[in-house]
């Protein structure tokens, strides 16, 4: 998500009501400190030549009108004058008018694991971290396709409803760790169910739960709840993140690692895929069963088949007008300009 966006989702709840049309010009602005350095390497230089001619404490009756401070004033109209003039190319706009206009679509409700167990470091950087990064950079690529996320651990609750706001589901994203949910375990029962609640209640067959997680916990009634989501023409995919031969679970305190996990016996924890209990909640809920690798988290092997989907058509909110300000910044570019022109470097 970018600075726009993200600033445009917490003022007004809508990450594209703000936006720059042509935003690939604002990487230019990154180009002003490197000006306003080579400018005062350049005068220091001068200040140099300056003392090969004259002794220092001779300078000041030798230029007696010389000003720093008007050279930095100028400097700094200068550096606004141009800022602006890329803010107008690049040209800010606010919605002014929106509408629905319909697209073929599927709804897909993302799983996620957040029990302390996804910390576990067989997959790096770590389970958890890995499995935001895959679906961040699979939702990029979903087009009209709604999103929801559920977060589970002991219990579960929807984090982000069903929404074709991308780039709302990945500030989402970011903001998940193991500390949201206090009841620790893997209930994937819980996180199917959130998952259900979340769909509208129709019969299309545009919709799928992907499930992503370490499946520790045997779960008999996510088998069945998976067989229900498949008579609802509701597809569950599972997706394994984790070793067969398992790894330890670090701890941490105040960001920093203290040690690892330890059950109530005093001995460490050891966290294993169980790929039984995926493969099976998968196979009753027509979907498919993928384990990751660090080579490949396998979300995208699981989204060939969730595109192969019978797409429905759906309402997408797009805003078919924007109003432009660009011409606000260009009337202060030009002002500040001005003012750098009529200024002169000497004493006032």
């Amino acid at each position: 998500m970018s600075i726009v966006e993200y600033i445009s989702q917490v003022l007004t709840g809508d990450s594209v009501f703000l936006r720059f049309e042509n935003p690939e010009w604002l990487y230019l602005i990154w180009i002003l400190p490197l000006l306003i350095l080579i400018a005062w390497l350049v005068r220091l230089q001068m200040f140099k030549n300056l003392k090969a001619f004259y002794a220092v404490a001779n300078i000041e009756n030798q230029i007696p009108k010389r000003s720093n401070l008007n050279w930095w004033l100028r400097s700094l109209l200068w550096t606004l004058a141009l800022l602006l003039f890329l803010l107008s190319v690049a040209n800010f706009q606010v919605g002014a008018e929106k509408g629905e206009v319909e697209q073929e679509g599927a709804d897909i409700v993302f799983c996620l694991d957040v029990s302390s167990s996804m910390m576990a470091e067989d997959i790096a950087p770590n389970r958890l971290a890995r499995a935001k990064h895959a679906m961040q950079q699979t939702i990029k690529t979903l087009g009209s396709d709604r999103v929801g996320i559920v977060v589970f651990a002991g219990d579960a609750y929807i984090q982000l409803p069903l929404t074709t706001d991308h780039a709302a589901s990945k500030m989402y994203l970011d903001n998940i760790t193991t500390d949201m949910i206090p009841v620790q375990g893997t209930s994937i029962a819980n996180a199917i169910e959130k998952a259900l609640e979340a769909f509208p209640q129709n019969e299309a067959e545009n919709r799928a739960i992907v499930l992503i997680t370490d499946g520790e916990n045997h779960d008999e009634k996510a088998i069945e709840l998976a067989g229900e989501a498949a008579d609802k023409n509701i597809k569950v995919y599972t997706l394994g993140i984790g070793s067969v031969k398992g790894a330890t679970i670090p701890e941490y305190r105040n960001g920093k690692k203290v040690g690892l996990k330890k059950d109530k016996q005093g001995s460490v924890v050891v966290s294993r895929i169980n790929e039984g209990l995926l493969m099976d909640i998968a196979q009753e809920g027509n979907g498919a069963f993928v384990r990751s690798t660090n080579q490949s988290v396998g979300l995208e092997k699981l989204f060939k088949e969730i595109k192969g989907m019978d797409k429905e058509v759906v309402g997408v909110s797009v805003y078919n007008r924007y109003q432009s300000y660009y011409h606000y910044t260009l009337f202060m570019g030009l002002f500040f300009l001005m003012l750098n022109q009529l200024m002169i470097e000497r004493k006032w």
